[in-house]
């Protein structure tokens, strides 16, 4: 799956505009207008990590010999870092560019999972979950936010987005605890470590810095 994307996503430079018409207002000017394709590729690797190791991190609570209530709380504080906390990522994403804002917030991802790499600490579950949802924030609601520049030109932009993007976290929530039965965490760290890395050469490589 990361050979496909990142062969797709460098496979010369189709799917991008070097002369963008458009300046974001309060933003340094882009020099890179992402595609509807590049845009799906990233957000798809976005939510699928994310819905993938939040669905693995519940049953790797449970086999750290937690009860149900501390997995459950985890989790929680994981959607307040979500959604709670977006009106922060909106305000960093604001303050340093949309695209030095996704890179920070892959970067945050990354993070998250070294912290909790082979860990069976409940507090280390805590904050690697929040940093994971916080992350996730940055990343997409940056990648929406290019998503609907992009579609004002171009409809395909929203096709692809709403197509693929909602699919890939439906296989992400399935997989992720299957794998864990399987594996182990630290299995599940290495692929999420590996696809969010993935996302940021795919990104840098496009974007604006």
């Amino acid at each position: 799956l990361i050979l496909f994307l990142l062969i797709l996503s460098s496979n010369s430079r189709i799917f991008v505009d070097k002369n963008p018409a458009w300046i974001i207002d309060n933003y340094s000017p882009l020099k890179v207008t992402y595609k509807p394709i590049l845009i799906s590729i990233l957000s798809c690797i976005t939510y699928f990590t994310m819905v993938f190791v939040k669905m693995a991190t519940e049953p790797a609570i449970l086999s750290c010999s937690f009860d149900v209530v501390q997995a459950e709380n985890v989790i929680q504080y994981h959607r307040i870092s979500m959604f709670g906390l977006g009106f922060i990522s909106a305000l960093l994403l604001k303050h340093v560019g949309i695209d030095k804002g996704i890179f920070v917030g892959f970067s945050i991802c990354v993070l998250s999972q070294l912290l909790s790499y082979e860990s069976c600490d409940i507090e280390i579950f805590y904050a690697s979950t929040m940093l994971l949802g916080f992350g996730w924030s940055m990343a997409f609601i940056g990648l929406i936010y290019k998503a609907g520049i992009e579609s004002q030109t171009n409809i395909k932009t929203v096709l692809l987005f709403n197509i693929f993007v909602y699919p890939f976290a439906a296989i992400g929530a399935i997989s992720g605890p299957l794998l864990f039965e399987k594996t182990n965490s630290v299995i599940i760290n290495q692929i999420a470590i590996a696809l969010y890395i993935s996302a940021m050469i795919i990104h840098f490589s496009y974007g604006d810095y």
